[in-house]
């Protein structure tokens, strides 16, 4: 209605000014259309304003409602006694935390009714106390828990919230002080806080509560939760005693007629517990007493208690593993060795040393002059083998005459073809083709073609077919020409001339003499001579000695009081490959021997056992060798001691030991000072002392000279026990319960112990 007054006053405003507007003598359009826009959006922001009104009152609403929802309407506490009859004038104080988080408390006396009624309480946990100022009831304490009611707020179809309030009551029983009403439940206690006796230890100052919250909370709301309800111990009159001494424990609780049932409520103690061990996070270490903080109460599962045993074997540490000690080699001087090599196809080895021939040379008609140099030594001597083609032998007639003597018509005639070594030693080859004498004394065949396949093929090593000859030590080459009718050469008729090919090259080669024995470096090889038009060219690729080797004990870092473990010799061979050998032969030995069988210990180095003797390594080496060293790893003998009844009856698991230089004793103690157990001797007997080792090696061989008494095979006297005794009593008033022993047990240990 407001609004449709409001709409037609604009209405009438509008028309008047524009009537107003109208009757100037000067109408103003601009003016005009200007103020209405003015006019139109004042309305505009007028109708967001209430716009913006009624929501910000509609958001604080439900915001309103939702802080509602989260308060009980209504938390109601009724105190009785056990009987039903309600009690007036005790103080309930209530303490809860508000939206923000802050705490807030409540205080209200009971009315006539028995009913504290405490408004808008924020749902969720409630802490509450309950007092008498005139002290005749008990004062209680408990935790009521709000979170179980209905759901706190709906929203209808305009989308407003609306709280779903709702109230909760409690019932408890609260309690006379007088003694007629009271009962009296007494016991003990103990607990295991040395497991290295068998005698428990008794807890000092435990407090032990009553819980009537069994009892006392059965008349609640659905919405309610009694979580706990104690009743006060401090002013009842008999009170609460507890003898450090004994451990035994007295309480007075409240009780009815008909009787209740109380729950102890045994507090968690936190103590230090004397325990042996033998681990500590994980690792073993040597058995000691330990003080550990332990945990133990009701609801504490306890650790397991481990056996460390009570006696113990000590014996001698072994010296010091040595240190430092190595070897120093030098070159043993050597001779080149023989050999023939045929195949110059890749690099070869011989004698320890690699070669390669690298050019064969070409144009060789004779054999090449191989000199050997270099090396620090002398007097080794090589030859190379040419492979060489004969293109043609050319025969040239002699005077033209016949010698009756040597040759007449028809004689058959055969070629030879003769290579001349250095010494004059003739090698003879005949051609296959049969040439016959004429009339004049010629012969048909002024050219030998030895590509023809009818002459004879060369069948030694030195010649390999009809076109091509090799060998070693060729000076010169010559045509002879034998009578074959006659059996016998013609001298002085004939000539012939050879046409060398042009591929003459080097095709093997060998070592005729090794030379003097003091070469310690690679030679140099080269070739001169043999006509060749290129020379070939061999190369030394890797030279290998054996070496010399002597004791260095000048790193030493430590004493050494035996041989090490082990001591092993890397080469480095003349084709690459690497060989480890624990082995060294003497200048003269065929034989290897072992290091360590050769060498000893004095004065804490590590010497040849025999000086005089001269000491090469086993294998060829082209680098100095690389000597690997393992040091001795020491150990301590060690066994378990067995016992029966207390007392020492031998040795098992026994550990000879490694590293000793001597004969050792062992000793026969309690694992742990102060442990009990005492008076056990034993005499190790058998073993050895190696003379060149310097290592005296124990065979485990033992005599019981005492048994001695008192041991004990466990430190720990005690196995592992949980919590036990009684938790919940039903009592009457006046009535005495005594419940006996209750034992906080072995406890749960607070550190990694195990």
């Amino acid at each position: 209605m407001k609004l449709r007054k409001l709409s037609w006053f604009m209405l009438a405003t509008l028309v008047g000014f524009t009537t107003f507007i109208a009757c100037q003598d000067e109408f103003d359009e601009m003016a005009f259309l200007q103020e209405q826009a003015r006019l139109a959006q004042e309305a505009a922001d007028a109708e967001q304003a209430r716009k913006d009104a009624e929501a910000a009152a509609k958001k604080a609403a439900n915001e309103e409602q939702t802080r509602l929802g989260d308060l009980l309407k209504s938390l109601t506490f009724q105190l009785v006694q056990p009987d039903g009859t309600v009690v007036p004038g005790l103080n309930v104080t209530i303490s809860t935390l508000d939206a923000d988080g802050n705490p807030t408390t409540a205080t209200i006396a009971t009315d006539a009714n028995g009913n504290a009624v405490f408004g808008d309480v924020p749902i969720g946990g409630v802490a509450f106390e309950i007092d008498d100022p005139n002290g005749v009831f008990l004062s209680a304490k408990g935790i009521l828990d709000t979170e179980n009611g209905a759901t706190r707020t709906t929203t209808d179809s305009d989308g407003n919230v609306i709280a779903k309030r709702r109230s909760e009551a409690v019932t408890l029983d609260v309690f006379s002080s007088a003694a007629s009403e009271l009962g009296t439940i007494s016991g003990r206690l103990e607990v295991e806080t040395n497991v290295t006796n068998e005698t428990p230890e008794i807890p000092q100052d435990v407090v032990i509560v009553a819980d009537l919250s069994t009892a006392a909370s059965s008349a609640k709301s659905d919405g309610v939760d009694v979580r706990l309800y104690e009743i006060n111990q401090d002013n009842i009159s008999s009170g609460y005693t507890y003898d450090n001494a004994t451990g035994a424990f007295s309480l007075s609780v409240p009780a009815t007629q008909d009787g209740v049932t109380v729950n102890l409520l045994y507090p968690e103690l936190q103590l230090d517990q004397t325990i042996a061990i033998d681990e500590r996070n994980g690792v073993k270490i040597d058995p000691e007493y330990a003080t550990v903080p332990t945990s133990f109460g009701p609801d504490i599962d306890s650790d397991d208690i481990n056996s460390v045993t009570g006696v113990k074997a000590v014996f001698p540490a072994p010296p010091a593993a040595g240190q430092g000690f190595g070897f120093t080699f030098t070159i043993k001087p050597r001779d080149l060795g023989g050999f023939t090599q045929t195949n110059l196809s890749g690099d070869f080895t011989a004698s320890n040393i690699r070669y390669q021939v690298t050019n064969r040379g070409a144009g060789y008609t004779i054999s090449p002059d191989v000199a050997v140099t270099d090396g620090g030594g002398t007097g080794a001597k090589m030859e190379a083998a040419i492979e060489v083609s004969v293109a043609k032998v050319a025969i040239t007639d002699g005077d033209g005459t016949i010698d009756p003597a040597t040759l007449e018509e028809n004689d058959q005639v055969r070629v030879r073809f003769v290579s001349i070594d250095g010494d004059g030693n003739e090698r003879i080859k005949t051609f296959n083709e049969v040439l016959t004498v004429n009339a004049s004394g010629d012969i048909d065949t002024d050219d030998i073609d030895l590509s023809a396949s009818s002459f004879e093929k060369f069948d030694t090593e030195e010649f390999d077919n009809p076109g091509t000859f090799n060998g070693y030590d060729i000076a010169s080459h010559t045509i002879k020409f034998h009578n074959q009718t006659k059996g016998e050469d013609v001298t002085s008729q004939f000539a012939g001339s050879i046409t060398f090919g042009t591929d003459g090259h080097v095709s093997a080669v060998r070592m005729n003499d090794a030379g003097n024995e003091d070469y310690t470096s690679a030679p140099t090889i080269t070739f001169t001579g043999g006509n060749g038009t290129t020379q070939a060219v061999m190369n030394v690729l890797a030279f290998a000695t054996l070496h010399k080797v002597e004791v260095d004990n000048s790193n030493n870092t430590t004493e050494y009081m035996v041989e090490p473990a082990s001591i092993v010799i890397e080469h480095t061979s003349a084709s690459g490959g690497e060989t480890t050998s624990n082995e060294f032969r003497d200048k003269d030995a065929a034989n290897a021997v072992t290091f360590l069988g050769s060498l000893t210990v004095e004065n804490g180095n590590i010497v040849w056992e025999d000086p005089t003797r001269e000491h090469f390594t086993e294998f060829f080496s082209t680098t100095t060798p690389e000597v690997i060293i393992e040091d001795k790893d020491v150990e301590i003998a060690s066994a378990d001691v067995e016992l029966d009844d207390g007392e020492v009856t031998g040795l098992e698991d026994v550990e000879n030991g490694v590293g000793y230089n001597a004969e050792f004793t062992v000793s026969i103690v309690p694992s742990v000072t102060g442990a009990p157990g005492t008076g056990a001797t034993v005499q190790l007997t058998g073993g050895t002392l190696s003379a060149t080792s310097g290592e005296f090696t124990w065979d485990g061989d033992f005599t019981i000279t005492s048994k001695g008494s008192g041991y004990v095979s466990n430190l720990n006297q005690i196995t592992s026990s949980d919590f036990s005794g009684t938790a919940s009593v039903s009592i009457k008033s006046g009535e005495v319960r005594n419940i006996g022993l209750v034992s906080y047990g072995t406890g749960q240990r607070n550190q990694n112990v195990d």
